[in-house]
């Protein structure tokens, strides 16, 4: 113990130095867990939006027929609303690309996104594009 104080004493550079690598390590890593930990927090929110406001998601297979009306039988369901969802390719003279194409839920509790200007679309020949 004396001659860790003596050494010390001597060089109290290198205490200065360990510990400040220390504080540096201990930063660093909270610094990762945090930025870690808010990316994961914001990906899964966003993936996720669409279904904040649902407490069940049925999804039939392709080749199987969902039937709505024996859904809306079922003890305590209290809405029923189905989302359709295609994909597209577009090619353009400066841009190409794929676009998702979502229905828009009827009932507003449903909708996780909002509108700025404009009005909701009304019919089949109307679109809202973001």
């Amino acid at each position: 113990m004396k001659s860790a104080f003596a050494q010390l004493k001597a060089y109290p550079g290198r205490f200065v130095a360990v510990c400040l690598a220390i504080v540096i390590g201990v930063g660093f890593t909270v610094t990762t867990l945090v930025f870690t930990a808010s990316f994961n927090a914001a990906l899964t929110q966003s993936v996720g939006a669409e279904y904040t406001g649902v407490d069940v998601l049925v999804t039939p297979d392709y080749d199987q027929k969902l039937k709505i009306a024996t859904l809306s039988q079922v003890p305590g369901v209290a809405l029923i609303e189905p989302r359709y969802r295609s994909y597209g390719r577009f090619a353009g003279a400066s841009a190409r690309g794929y676009v998702k194409i979502n229905t828009i839920p009827q009932d507003e509790r449903l909708r996780w996104y909002g509108l700025k200007s404009g009005v909701w679309p009304l019919g089949d020949a109307e679109v809202a594009v973001d």
